[in-house]
């Protein structure tokens, strides 16, 4: 039977876009369309579960059971009803099309003639609302919560008995910690997974592949109450005259940190995809106007996001970050605080500031530092012993000696530990030197004198 048309696509010309799909049987024999009264066509024998027929096939999805094939009728018409019929040996099937609304598609609600609604396209997945008899589970989180160093996730399927569920959580701290496991669930069941000192998690989960593969895995990232990685360090609520307006957040965690699902509460969203990401240590700047911030910049080596966070008010305002709908963070400023006016301010300092995607030692407030640096010597001479560096911590870190210039002279990668790492100084000019310590976007300077 039809079960979908698409004759009116807004995001692609219709001479792309336009497809139907049809539902299949088990019938040996081959499958004959006919659009009104035009010439009948055939395309073999389809083999699967559902037929799409689509103007360009690149775009038929990966689906278990569809096979695709090209739409080689004329134009489906877009400001009247149509009528359509097949038959496969012994089966037939007609369709009444309403005139069709533009960048929807029509959907199949009932077995009858006439009975097609309005909705979202789907090409080559079932319906779930409308079509019957699906061989269909899914899969949802219920709820989870954080307790005693562990998050307890409660799972639920439903549209089925039961199902055996798979899942996987990689732990977001430097070794990338990983549990695992399966669980038959008939209706719920809670999983257990440990996080030590609040850590998010990536969880992944899926029961095995049926006719509705859109609703059977979970992929999602897990955050504990109270231990947000991600904070407010910058806030540049009212700069000079024609200047954007900006906000900086940092990323606490040795590992990537998915942007999707963080806002900035009911003030507005994030205009990120599932693809970007806060690298370990990295901060990115949110804007309302991301062509502006960059040109007022002048460098492209920090993201910047748009964001629809309105005008921040320069005497008071409240600013929050939130994530699912949960409240992580939330910064208050009056005229008599943090009125650092052109300058922003670091809420985490209290201190004026305006470095757009830099963090240094001042961030010690947000928690443990991915390493720290000792080293043997501030002032050294010719002829004396060289100074040596060492990284206290996990963080593979690189090492870059600058001259008071800023030219580099020398540069090095060192894994943390306790090993002690000599530093080329004692080859160079007398003069003031800096020892740059750098992971992802969090560094340290150390600065160096070399006497003759």
């Amino acid at each position: 039977m039809f079960s979908e048309f698409m004759p009116d696509p807004t995001d692609v010309a219709d001479t792309e876009g336009e497809y139907l799909e049809v539902r299949l049987g088990d019938s040996t024999d081959s499958l004959y369309l006919r659009f009104e009264e035009k010439t009948e066509f055939s395309v073999g024998v389809p083999s699967g579960k559902r037929l799409l027929l689509h103007r360009d096939t690149t775009a038929c999805p990966s689906v278990s059971g569809l096979v695709c094939a090209e739409l080689t009728s004329s134009s489906l018409p877009n400001s009247r009803t149509t009528t359509w019929s097949l038959r496969q040996g012994d089966c037939v099937d007609s369709a009444y099309l309403p005139i069709p609304s533009s960048g929807k598609a029509l959907l199949r609600s009932d077995s009858a003639y006439d009975a097609w609604e309005v909705g979202e396209a789907s090409p080559g997945y079932p319906n779930s609302i409308f079509e019957e008899g699906l061989n269909d589970c899914a899969l949802e989180l219920a709820s989870y919560g954080f307790s005693d160093g562990k998050f307890l996730l409660k799972l639920a399927v439903s549209k089925c008995d039961s199902a055996e569920v798979s899942y996987a959580a990689e732990l977001l701290d430097l070794a990338g910690t990983k549990t695992s496991g399966t669980a038959v669930i008939a209706d719920t069941e809670t999983v257990s997974i440990p996080s030590k000192n609040g850590l998010p998690i990536i969880f992944k989960a899926n029961v095995p592949e049926d006719e509705l593969p859109t609703n059977d895995s979970l992929d999602t990232l897990l955050l504990a109450s109270g231990h947000s990685p991600l904070h407010f360090t910058e806030i540049h609520h009212c700069p000079a005259e024609g200047n954007a307006e900006w906000v900086e957040l940092y990323n606490t965690l040795p590992k990537p940190l998915p942007l999707l699902g963080f806002d900035l509460c009911s003030r507005g969203t994030f205009y990120v995809t599932d693809a970007d990401s806060i690298l370990a240590y990295e901060s990115i700047l949110l804007t309302r106007d991301t062509t502006a911030l960059r040109s007022e910049l002048g460098f492209d080596d920090v993201k910047i996001f748009r964001a629809s966070m309105g005008a921040l008010k320069n005497t008071a305002d409240t600013l929050a970050l939130c994530y699912a709908g949960d409240t992580l963070e939330t910064v208050i400023w009056t005229k008599t605080e943090y009125a650092n006016c052109p300058a922003g301010f670091n809420p985490q300092t209290g201190n004026s500031e305006n470095t757009p995607g830099f963090q240094g030692r001042t961030q010690k407030s947000l928690g443990e530092a991915p390493f720290t640096v000792e080293v043997s010597a501030r002032v050294s001479r010719k002829g004396g012993d060289a100074p040596r560096a060492r990284i206290l911590g996990n963080s593979t870190v690189t090492l870059v000696l600058l001259s008071e210039a800023g030219r580099k002279v020398w540069e090095k990668s060192v894994s943390g530990g306790n090993a002690w790492v000599e530093l080329p100084l004692l080859g160079q000019n007398p003069g003031v030197y800096f020892l740059k310590c750098i992971a992802g976007r969090y560094e340290k300077t150390v600065g160096l004198i070399l006497r003759p």
